[in-house]
């Protein structure tokens, strides 16, 4: 049987060989978010936003660039699957979105969702109980997203704000938006990056691995517990080995993420530094579930009896895309495997032409050069901020 353990723990073998306590002179080596952003002189806030069903998530805040002290209409920033906030500021300022954002005139809102670095925390569940670890995308769109949304708003008093999602970022959108009329009333613009909600044509080797497991078999393997999180093996021996065996650690991403041409290698040890960040396994499974039946729908609990409980129905509710109200603009790659083109355009077909309002192809990029791509500022981030300023809304308040 193929041994999905071993391929993720492939690059730890290499690195016994290889002193790490000495990565290389990057500025960026060993600091955290708020480091980084403090120390290229951005201000930054860390808040704290509560969900229904409990969940505390830190979210960041960039209120404006280094050339003005003005606050500019909100955008709140969503990450990928086992990323974090994080990927929005790790490379150079002129490269990071983050910072582009602020210097472009935006008061940037970077969120989390639960279960990584930054969603650690319960009003009453323990951080290693299996309860914590009960969620799929399902809670993210359902709990996380409004809870962002609404939390942005309240602090800035705007009525409206502008999200960026990247991969599970925009799934979780699609997700939200599609079934809370009310929460997209309060978004302006949805730009998606690298767009997901139906991944059945993904070619991602541990993708393809995960779902042609049973659901049961991920929770034997792994329990009802956290998928790689941050602070885990692969982030402390990464630093180490990513200088001297590069092509090692680039080849372990694209297990995930398939090839990029657009990354820059001597930040390897910076990026995986801090990814991945952990999920849970639960929700692991539900990406698998999704890739497998080629269906955008809730988590589905195994049997007709249960989902009938859990649903009144005896198969998982499917998310109606032709429901999306929000102006929506993707961002898709020529190169990547897990937005694959072919669920792309199932994407499209779904949308309501109304709601589609803008769709660039990037053909050089891979799907994680959309938030790590040392191109972006040239490729990607000039028409995104254009996007913005054209659908921020009339009802921004100066």
């Amino acid at each position: 049987m193929f041994s999905l353990t071993a391929l993720l723990l492939c690059p730890t073998v290499a690195a016994l060989s290889w002193d790490i306590l000495h990565p290389g002179a990057d500025p960026d080596h060993g600091k955290d978010m708020l480091q980084i952003v403090r120390d290229k002189k951005y201000p930054i806030e860390e808040h704290h936003i509560e969900t229904e069903d409990g969940y505390v998530l830190t979210i960041f805040r960039i209120p404006h660039g280094l050339g003005s002290n003005q606050v500019g209409a909100p955008v709140l920033v969503q990450h990928a699957l086992l990323c974090s906030s994080f990927d929005w500021v790790n490379n150079p300022a002129n490269e990071s979105l983050a910072f582009v954002l602020a210097d472009a005139g935006f008061d940037v809102w970077l969120g989390n969702n639960r279960g990584g670095p930054w969603g650690r925390s319960h009003t009453s569940r323990e951080t290693d109980s299996e309860e914590f670890w009960d969620f799929t995308i399902d809670h993210m769109a359902l709990f996380d997203l409004p809870a962002h949304v609404d939390y942005v708003l309240r602090a800035t008093g705007q009525p409206s704000l502008s999200y960026i999602g990247h991969s599970e970022g925009t799934i979780q959108a699609f997700a939200g938006f599609s079934r809370n009329s009310t929460l997209s009333s309060k978004v302006n613009l949805f730009v998606a990056f690298a767009p997901m909600a139906y991944a059945h044509h993904q070619t991602s080797l541990v993708f393809g691995a995960l779902a042609y497991l049973d659901v049961s078999q991920l929770f034997e393997m792994f329990g009802m517990h956290e998928f790689l999180p941050q602070g885990g093996v692969l982030n402390k021996v990464a630093p180490g080995i990513c200088g001297p065996l590069g092509a090692l650690c680039a080849n372990s991403i694209e297990l995930f993420c398939g090839k990029s041409h657009d990354l820059n290698a001597t930040r390897m040890p910076i990026y995986l530094a801090q990814t991945p960040a952990g999920t849970s396994v639960k929700n692991m499974a539900h990406w698998a579930q999704l890739i497998k039946h080629d269906r955008f729908g809730m988590w589905d609990f195994g049997s007709k009896e249960d989902n009938m409980k859990h649903y009144g129905e005896e198969g998982p509710p499917g998310y109606k895309l032709s429901d999306l109200t929000v102006p929506t603009a993707l961002y898709t790659g020529g190169l990547d495997i897990l937005s694959n083109p072919r669920d792309v355009q199932k994407l499209i077909y779904e949308l309501p032409t109304t709601t589609l309002i803008h769709h660039k192809v990037i053909d050089s990029y891979a799907h994680l050069d959309f938030s790590w791509g040392q191109d972006a500022a040239r490729l990607l981030y000039p028409d995104v901020i254009a996007q913005l300023k054209a659908y921020r809304g009339d009802d921004f308040q100066v």
